[in-house]
Order: C-alpha cells, then sequence, then structure tokens
C-alpha cells in the first residue's frame, strides 16, 4: 500500500515570489535499487514532462535545477570564472511574478527544444557585482565549460553538437529574486531545455508545484503520484531488459532505469 504525507521542505527559505503560500516542492519516498529506504526530491525531465499537463487546470510546475558553481568566461579561457548557476523552465520567472530590471525574462518559447534557445538571465546580485549594474551587458556573451557528462551527452542525438557552451545575456531579473537555494545565491539562469540530460533518465532537478486559487493540495498529489507510479514502473522493467546497465549511472547519480523499482509514494512539501 502507497504511502503519502505533507513534508515541510524545512532547507528551503522563505521565497520573494507571488502565491508563496501555494507553492510546494515534490518529494518522493520507496525503497532503491539496492534496497535501502530513500527519499528524494530529484526528478527526470521525461517523467516532468507527463507530469505537468495532468495537472495543467490545477497547478502549476516549475523545474528548477540547484546551483552550482560553473565554469565560465566572458573572455579568453584564462579568465575562467565560476559564478553559481541554475537552470530553470521557461516559465518559472513568470509564474513566480519575477519582473525583469533590464532585458527580457524567459518565456514558455525559450524552453521547448532541447539546445535551442542559449540565453541567460542574471541576478540583480550578480549583475551589480560583476557589471557594476551597466546596461550594456544585454547582449553579451560567455562559454560555459560543459561537464564531462554533459559533453558526451551534447553529441547524443536529438542534441545539437557543439552548441552548448556560447550563451547571450538577454535580461536582469528584479532585485531580491537570488533563486530558491538556502544559502546561495545565484548568479545566472539559464532554460532547462539547455542542460543535455534532458533527454536522459538522469535526475537533476527538482519540480515544484504552485496550485491554483482553491485548488486543495490531495487531488494533486494524488495525480501526480499516478504518473509517477507509471513511470517508475516502466522504468523498472526497463532495467531488467539487456544492456539497461549501462544506463544506471549519469553525472555521479543512479539514473530512472534502475532507482526507485519499488515506489511507495510521492508527496508535496510545503516550500515554507
Amino acid at each position: 500500500m502507497s504511502v503519502f504525507r505533507l513534508i515541510d521542505a524545512l532547507l528551503l527559505r522563505p521565497l520573494p515570489v507571488k502565491n508563496s503560500n501555494r507553492l510546494y516542492v515534490s518529494q518522493y519516498e520507496g525503497i532503491s535499487f539496492f534496497g535501502n529506504p530513500a527519499k528524494g526530491e530529484w526528478c527526470e525531465y521525461p517523467m516532468f514532462q507527463r507530469m505537468r499537463p495532468q495537472v495543467r487546470d490545477e497547478a502549476d510546475l516549475p523545474a528548477i535545477s540547484y546551483a552550482n558553481p560553473r565554469d565560465l568566461t566572458y573572455g579568453p579561457d584564462e579568465d575562467m570564472e565560476k559564478p553559481y548557476f541554475q537552470y530553470v523552465s521557461g516559465w518559472m520567472f513568470d509564474s513566480f511574478g519575477i519582473r525583469p530590471a533590464l532585458g527580457r525574462l524567459f518565456t514558455v518559447n525559450d524552453d521547448l527544444k532541447p539546445g535551442g534557445h542559449l540565453y541567460a538571465v542574471l541576478s540583480y546580485d550578480y549583475w551589480t557585482r560583476r557589471f557594476g549594474r551597466d546596461p550594456k551587458v544585454i547582449g553579451r556573451n560567455f562559454r560555459l565549460r560543459l561537464l564531462g557528462e554533459q559533453q558526451r551527452l551534447a553529441d547524443s542525438p536529438g542534441m545539437p553538437s557543439n552548441r552548448y557552451d556560447l550563451y547571450t545575456i538577454i535580461g536582469v531579473a528584479a532585485k531580491g529574486f537570488t533563486g530558491v537555494e538556502p544559502g546561495t545565491i545565484t548568479d545566472i539562469f539559464v532554460p532547462t531545455m539547455m542542460n543535455p540530460l534532458v533527454v536522459t533518465g538522469a535526475t537533476w532537478f527538482r519540480t515544484f508545484v504552485i496550485l491554483n486559487p482553491g485548488v486543495a493540495v490531495e487531488p494533486v498529489r494524488e495525480k501526480l503520484h499516478a504518473v509517477f507510479r507509471a513511470f517508475r514502473e516502466e522504468r523498472a522493467k526497463d532495467a531488467s531488459t539487456p544492456g539497461a546497465a549501462g544506463d544506471m549511472e549519469s553525472g555521479g547519480r543512479a539514473s530512472a532505469y534502475r532507482a526507485w523499482s519499488r515506489e511507495r509514494g510521492v508527496g508535496l512539501g510545503a516550500s515554507q
């Protein structure tokens, strides 16, 4: 029997976004491939693409990765910097009610095709620290050094090769919004579709849930759980087929082809 519960996401700071009282993060519990109880927030993009339309009338689902320092340069290779970098859904800023301080922010159309829109939005804090609020930052380019796994996946079918390192800055987010990480100021945001892992079963981001006014949590949770269950069962079947073991690891994390083969539930944890 599946077990469901609401878990407060205590590690998330209160977010300066609209409708924060209706903001949740998807969490799940289960038995790992190794047989031990486990829980987490990571999600695979193929599963996320199934979840979002199932609750379209009740909630909005932005996908947001954790923020991590990444090597990039605005000039030659010897001038590499390590700002905090985060992949976000193209509709995240609109969903959170975040306005641009300069230029424009992402839209849904910026996050439809893998590798299709190599755009970047800066946080106001980073724009201030790095560029002294120079309005000429719009249109500047930087080159991102791909991680080893991403470099390999960038050459896989469906991913335009040699296009994942050159980004163009299109805007600056409003002052006060620095991402969703406690104690971390995100410097640069890019669309989720710019991560080559979107075409794999790797787990690398969290699914946030913003309930529409008047919508209860339980019906949304049940719909998300149904998608979660079906997706995990498919992955468990895939894992039993010859050759599936080669898909187990991606970026140092167990992929969805092998993990969570005996799921027990999925819940919505309040973000504050």
